[in-house]
């Protein structure tokens, strides 16, 4: 993981390229900070060039978000690749921190409306594809209490945090094993559609 800063019209933009996933998220949070500029008022994350990120970048994006708030700074993100959309889609991030396509959108649309990080609290979709989203469960329990935190403007204290954590966890492994079983039932369905299409075309024949 690289980034590289570029100052525009009062801006910050970090140029991010590779992969971003567990294995690299606090050196991602470590290098995003370092090269902070502390007086910029808007910061934006391009990812036209990361390659992957998990559910684990996601709190990353999302605690620099909270960072730049208290200061009364902003953060957008730009050029998002296809699957990396779908997980701030998934995730509901996209609600909180905006999208763009392109660092000048990001930049026009933030000096345009600087109200315009604060998002409405995000609506999340009802079915998580894990292949998407990543399937380190820890990594999505911390960023949903993360981005509550961050809607609601306060802090948990550390025995709710670890309560949370629990509870959110065991809700998640059961949400699991209920998509596994709605997996077997989709893949069931469709041999039984295939068997029942090619009844037709051997009795189409047949005639």
């Amino acid at each position: 993981m690289r980034i590289n800063w570029e100052q525009r019209e009062g801006a910050a933009i970090a140029r991010m390229e590779g992969r971003i996933d567990s294995s690299n998220t606090v050196e991602f949070e470590r290098v995003l900070e370092s090269g902070l500029n502390p007086t910029a008022r808007t910061v934006v994350l391009d990812f036209e060039k990361v390659a992957f990120m998990s559910s684990a970048g996601l709190r990353v994006v999302l605690m620099l978000a909270k960072q730049l708030r208290k200061r009364g700074a902003q953060a957008a993100v730009c050029s998002l690749p296809g699957p990396i959309r779908e997980v701030f889609s998934v995730s509901g991030i996209d609600r909180i921190v905006p999208t763009h396509g392109s660092d000048k959108q990001a930049i026009d649309a933030l000096s345009a409306d600087p109200g315009s990080g604060e998002q409405e609290p995000p609506i999340l979709r009802g079915e998580i594809d894990f292949d998407v989203v990543g399937d380190n469960l820890k990594d999505i329990a911390g960023f949903t209490i993360e981005k509550y935190e961050y809607i609601n403007e306060c802090t948990l204290s550390e025995e709710m945090r670890e309560e949370a954590l629990v509870r959110i966890n065991d809700a998640l492994w059961q949400r699991v094993e209920q998509l596994k079983r709605q997996r077997m039932l989709v893949l069931k369905e469709m041999f039984i559609a295939a068997s029942r299409a090619l009844d037709e075309v051997v009795e189409s024949g047949a005639d």
